[in-house]
């Protein structure tokens, strides 16, 4: 969540947000960065047309395991194999999710976007760098998404897409021609 405030915040840590009411700026751990200059366009999306199982037990986070090839993928920075996206420039970007995970009456669902998670996610109490997520208690099915910013370094960080359905293992439905997880390069 951003700070909203005509002037900077005082003590900012690395990844601060900050809206002055015209620009977004990011503390980058030694000066602030402005946030939106630079966009050019979409570097990733990824959809996916069919219905997909991610296994585990009840409540368990898991990859979500999107079997579409990538729409957009400018550097190449997916990996179908692990389903992590490896951005190849260093900066900010914004990174979104939508899914339907699908479950019973009662049953809760979930969506995330984990940065360099060791492939072991134990929810919001965990010590994972979460950079969106979104979950729901409903009916049958419940269409979510989820939209996050994180500095990348452009060599090692990357990101994938995290989801749960209980009762498990959960269905998530499909989204057509639609992204199901895109990256969009800020600055």
């Amino acid at each position: 969540m951003a700070i909203v405030s005509p002037t900077a915040p005082p003590s900012p840590t690395s990844g601060t947000q900050w809206w002055d009411g015209t620009t977004m700026w990011v503390w980058n751990g030694t000066a602030w960065q402005s946030v939106g200059s630079g966009v050019t366009a979409l570097d990733f999306a990824i959809t996916q047309s069919s219905v997909v199982t991610a296994s585990g037990t009840a409540f368990s986070w898991v990859v979500v395991p999107l079997t579409d090839a990538p729409q957009i993928d400018l550097d190449a920075g997916w990996n179908a194999t692990t389903k992590k996206f490896t951005p190849k420039k260093a900066g900010y970007y914004a990174f979104s999710v939508r899914g339907i995970p699908a479950f019973g009456a009662g049953g809760a669902g979930g969506i995330a976007v984990l940065k360099n998670d060791d492939g072991v996610f134990d929810g919001a109490a965990g010590s994972d760098i979460i950079i969106a997520i979104s979950q729901t208690v409903a009916g049958s099915y419940s269409s979510q998404s989820a939209v996050g910013f994180a500095q990348m370094n452009g060599t090692t960080d990357y990101v994938r897409y995290y989801g749960y359905c209980n009762p498990a293992p959960g269905n998530f439905n499909a989204m057509g021609s639609n992204p199901v997880f895109t990256a969009l390069h800020l600055a």
